[in-house]
């Protein structure tokens, strides 16, 4: 008897899920398409990272709710990187409409709690009394969850546009420096696309 339960427990933790889902597809030429659920190996292609430059990593992720949406942009440097926004202004513009929406971003947020993901770290208590400076200067450094686990520690910055659901829209990042080299990310488009997808019980 404990045998079968063993074996029906597992056979829940190892199934999956299919799902309709309703998301925005970022589209750019010089980024990599990737998934954002369950360590990108699950879900929509909902997320564009860009490398490569002087060792920085800059990733973004949209979600759609009910009445807006939400993207949360990853920012990772390595230890010996220095990175300093030029701007604060985040440009969203609906390709059908024209319509423009700014908006200014004062805080960003750096990663200490690994555990949680990139859009629940805003939520919490931690999160609003470490929020800096967007103009900081940015230094690359490290998080360690023991002596031999080391990895780069992200920033987060969050953008969240109400009552705004467009077939297609894009999106201006502001210019930044890497070290003493200016770097302006091209704008990125978004398209609404729906599926199925397959998603883990255990993730």
């Amino acid at each position: 008897m404990r045998i079968l339960i063993i074996a029906f427990l597992s056979q829940i933790l190892l199934s999956c899920i299919p799902l309709k889902v309703t998301y925005y597809e970022p589209i750019t030429k010089n980024g990599q398409l990737r998934q954002s659920i369950c360590y990108e190996e699950a879900g929509p292609y909902d997320k564009v990272i860009f490398d490569g430059l002087q060792g920085v990593t800059i990733s973004l992720v949209s979600r759609l709710e009910k009445h807006r949406i939400l993207i949360c942009i990853t920012i990772t440097i390595p230890k010996d990187v220095t990175v300093t926004f030029q701007d604060n202004l985040f440009v969203i513009n609906n390709v059908s409409t024209g319509e423009v929406i700014s908006q200014r971003v004062s805080s960003i947020y750096p990663v200490k709690h690994p555990k949680l993901s990139c859009f629940d770290y805003t939520t919490t208590t931690t999160a609003k009394e470490i929020g800096k400076d967007i103009f900081t200067s940015l230094q690359g450094g490290y998080f360690c969850m023991s002596d031999r686990f080391c990895f780069n520690a992200p920033y987060y910055i969050y953008l969240t546009i109400d009552n705004f659901k467009p077939n297609q829209f894009t999106l201006r990042f502001p210019e930044i420096k890497i070290n003493e080299e200016s770097f302006q990310l091209q704008r990125i488009l978004f398209k609404l696309k729906s599926g199925i997808f397959i998603y883990p019980l255990n993730c």
